[in-house]
């Protein structure tokens, strides 16, 4: 059986193209104050007057939970079961490393390496550029998200804690529990001095960061609508339910998860701020503004159309550095790109 049947991708192509208009709107009036910079993509953008997003199905790449770039800017993806590269948006694919099972984070690191999360082994694995892989962290809870600060530490989401692996020592910690709400996906704010994490409900948290670089009490920093998504059944509920407490969106301890059915899928934040999550009950992807409080539909799709996990472009060669590329689980592990006009944090 082939790694993917590629001629799905077209089939979906028009109808991507078409979501652009249908799901776009007029960026939040809550968005950040005006910016503009050619630094990063050569082409202007304005924070208080972000376009519409640009949608195009690709039939080049694979990816089935995340995405990363190389350091050549190549598209790094998954089958789930072996890592393949692709220099083009439509050439074919190369294998890359076989046998590296992952249904979650892959991402580029500064060193060079890219990190694997393996979810279903409770580790992580980092993969030198030809291929080879040693053991970053293991005997997790059940990893997903991870990202790296400026100093090269790592964060990994470990459901009800965040773990941090110390660039100097290679330890492997606790960072912060957080027994009432699930860490999934994580992505840190666009001055890393707060790291958002996106879980099992309609609730974004931000975890604000210390000098020294110790988590701080987390709050709600912002809200998915989530409103039409199925009820939580009572014995799904746990302890993530709980009467929310505090004051408005953006300045509240976390109290447990809303009632509904929420898993966020991908999280990350853009030069001006915003907040992105892919959440995969309502096949949605969403936008909070710089500032916190509540998101809005930013595209929607079919279930097959639904991206997993989100990656910024490189800016190399076709990969566009104010794209966003999600993989597609459901649509035999193809790509779509999601052009939004600003690039991603510094």
């Amino acid at each position: 059986m082939s790694t993917r049947c590629a001629s799905a991708a077209n089939g979906f192509a028009l109808a991507g193209l078409a979501l652009c208009w249908a799901c776009g709107g007029p960026p939040s009036a809550e968005a950040s104050e005006t910016e503009e910079t050619t630094a990063t993509t050569g082409e202007p953008y304005d924070c208080a007057d972000l376009p519409a997003p640009r949608i195009r199905q690709l039939d080049g790449p694979i990816g089935a939970a995340d995405v990363a770039f190389d350091e050549s800017g190549n598209l790094i993806g998954s089958n789930t079961q072996d890592l393949f590269r692709a220099s083009s948006v439509t050439g074919q694919p190369s294998l890359w490393v076989p046998g590296i099972p992952s249904r979650a984070a892959v991402r580029q690191l500064s060193d060079g390496r890219v990190a694997v999360v393996q979810e279903m082994f409770f580790r992580v694995l980092v993969l030198t550029p030809d291929g080879s892989s040693e053991l970053l962290a293991s005997n997790l809870e059940y990893p997903f998200g991870l990202v790296e600060d400026r100093e090269g530490n790592i964060f990994i989401g470990d459901e009800r804690r965040i773990m941090r692996v110390d660039a100097a020592s290679g330890e492997t910690h606790v960072w912060l529990e957080t027994p009432s709400f699930s860490s999934r996906w994580i992505s840190f704010d666009r001055d890393y001095d707060g790291l958002f994490i996106g879980g099992r409900s309609p609730i974004i948290y931000r975890v604000p960061i210390s000098a020294s670089g110790q988590a701080g009490t987390p709050i709600e920093w912002g809200t998915l609508p989530l409103d039409d998504n199925p009820p939580l059944e009572p014995d799904e509920t746990g302890g993530d339910t709980g009467a929310e407490t505090g004051s408005e969106t953006g300045d509240r301890e976390p109290s447990g998860d809303p009632g509904v059915l929420a898993l966020v899928d991908g999280l990350g934040v853009d030069a001006c701020g915003n907040v992105y999550a892919a959440e995969f009950h309502s096949r949605g992807l969403y936008k909070i503004p710089a500032g916190g409080g509540d998101g809005e539909l930013f595209v929607g799709w079919t279930e097959i159309e639904y991206g997993h996990g989100l990656q910024w472009g490189s800016g190399l060669g076709e990969w566009s550095a104010t794209s966003l590329f999600l993989p597609q689980p459901y649509n035999e592990y193809n790509v779509i790109e999601v052009e939004i006009g600003v690039p991603t944090k510094p």
